[in-house]
């Protein structure tokens, strides 16, 4: 199975693998020289993450998982067509499990600029009976590929975007949904 995404935030989704599939054989590809994706055109994100997929099926990847919120919302379609085995990403996934764990059919999602912009996860939800406030959280990913997991400044960074996020009617909101890998090392 290969995994990618756009730098180390993937090896959340990884980990995850691991526990309900410890038996199989992982190829993971972080594009650390070419990150953050998030900041990135369609077009750029589309190029890197077909030509991550490529790699991983010339290493013998027998399936495929997009490990990051920005290149499925942006390129899956373009990773499928360019790739000759199955291909998931995690937008459609991670929905279905807010839907799901929603009460108040009111879920808040997180994200990079372009994982929000694109209102993948809005529009998920949205076929789920649930509405979606997004919020991008710029700063969030360098931080974490920075290190500063634990810093006061990320802290306080996490604390102005989450402010944010549950304004504007959805103070209600009962779930928040982290629409990029890395944050789940926050």
């Amino acid at each position: 199975i290969g995994v990618f995404d756009s730098g180390f935030g993937g090896l959340t989704v990884l980990k995850a693998l691991l526990e309900v599939a410890p038996e199989a054989d992982y190829l993971y590809f972080g594009d650390t020289a070419r990150l953050p994706y998030g900041s990135k055109s369609v077009q750029t994100v589309a190029k890197y993450a077909s030509e991550a997929a490529q790699f991983l099926q010339q290493q013998g990847a027998e399936l495929l998982v997009i490990a990051c919120n920005t290149a499925t919302a942006l390129a899956i379609d373009q990773i499928k067509a360019a790739s000759t085995v199955p291909v998931i990403g995690v937008i459609e996934p991670g929905a279905q499990r807010a839907a799901k764990t929603s009460q108040s059919k009111k879920v808040v999602v997180i994200g990079t600029e372009a994982t929000t912009s694109s209102h993948a996860y809005r529009n998920a939800l949205q076929t789920l009976q649930v509405d979606a406030h997004e919020k991008a959280c710029p700063l969030l990913v360098p931080l974490v590929e920075e290190g500063w997991v634990n810093h006061s400044v990320t802290e306080e960074i996490a604390r102005i975007y989450l402010n944010e996020a549950f304004a504007d009617g959805f103070k209600s909101a009962d779930v928040l949904l982290l629409g990029c890998t890395h944050y789940p090392l926050l």
